[in-house]
């Protein structure tokens, strides 16, 4: 009954054969026994979801179909963590739906449940484990990235961490660890977790860190990593005088530069090249500098111009002369 109540639950896109339901989970028997245990299952059911007194009801059943009820009043964290990750691998998901799904996500789908003698919905099970896992990890990575870009290293760290817990052996996730530990000026943990990680792979899949891993420690190890972050650029940006440092943050730094072809000051935002070049980044950063450029209005910074190119990615904002936001709010609230 758990059973037929959870595959119905899940699969409310289209209505289900009563034949196909009782081959799902009665495969040894006749096809009239089977029937006869689907009709008891869903009585059973029925009654201990309360389906005769909900209104509208639960369940849609007709002589030949069964169908779970999608305008009844009922919650359903799969179906609402599927909708809240939509658009995470086009990057249209939002941080604030991300992280909203990822309370949902409590372990693995249906932990715990097992029905013996079906195989079918074993294999159903497994599937929408898997694809409900990756969901969930890719959504973890997202988030890590995002706050990562925001300077926001702890919670980067946190969803990072949740991601290796899942799955240790995705040497991605085991990156993005090691760089934010070395970034959070934790480099001796930070080459633990590459120790970790190549044992890992060592007893469990019997491989080797890959290039990429070993070349991210040892720029750890020799203090390179630290480097590359905190190095100031020092060359003319696309028609731009780069001048003074205004600003610094983990994922880029903003200066303010002089056009001379229109003779003018502005703030130029530099983007590292580590996040620029990342393809959900670059899907964002595209369609967002779009929107950003339409917009007119006097309490919007307007958006001159922008581009990517390998050494990173560049938005060309009107420069304001008068401070940061956090030095005008110590001044006294707005």
């Amino acid at each position: 009954v758990r059973a037929l109540l959870s595959y119905l639950a899940t699969e409310t896109g289209r209505p289900h054969r009563r034949e196909t339901l009782a081959g799902l989970f009665w495969p040894e028997q006749s096809e009239r026994s089977a029937r006869a245990n689907l009709r008891r299952a869903l009585a059973n059911l029925r009654q201990v979801i309360g389906d005769d007194n909900a209104s509208p009801p639960y369940l849609e059943i007709s002589r030949q179909t069964i169908q779970f009820n999608k305008n009844s009043d009922y919650r359903s964290d799969v179906a609402k963590f599927g909708r809240l990750t939509a658009g995470r691998a086009a990057g249209t998901s939002s941080t604030e739906e991300l992280e909203e799904a990822l309370v949902l996500y409590r372990g693995a789908f249906l932990e715990g449940f097992t029905l013996s003698g079906c195989a079918a919905f074993e294999e159903w099970q497994l599937i929408n484990r898997e694809t409900l896992q990756r969901s969930a990890v890719s959504a973890m990575r997202r988030l890590a990235g995002d706050y990562e870009q925001l300077g926001l290293l702890d919670r980067a760290l946190a969803h990072a961490w949740r991601q290796v817990s899942v799955e240790p052996w995705d040497e991605e996730g085991q990156r993005q660890v090691m760089r934010l530990l070395a970034r959070s000026g934790r480099r001796n943990e930070a080459l633990a977790q590459y120790e970790l990680c190549r044992q890992s792979l060592a007893e469990e899949l019997a491989v080797a860190p890959d290039a990429e891993t070993d070349a991210l420690a040892e720029r750890i190890r020799s203090g390179r990593l630290e480097q590359e972050y905190t190095q100031q650029a020092d060359k003319a940006v696309r028609g731009y005088e780069l001048r003074e440092r205004l600003a610094s943050g983990s994922f880029g730094v903003v200066y303010r530069a002089y056009q001379p072809a229109v003779k003018r000051d502005v703030a130029i935002k530099i983007i590292r090249p580590e996040f620029a070049n990342q393809p959900g980044f670059i899907r964002r950063f595209d369609v967002e500098a779009q929107l950003a450029a339409r917009l007119e209005h006097p309490n919007i910074v307007p958006l001159y111009d922008y581009w990517r190119d390998p050494e990173g990615a560049y938005l060309v904002m009107r420069w304001l002369k008068g401070g940061s936001l956090e030095d005008a709010l110590r001044r006294g609230p707005w």
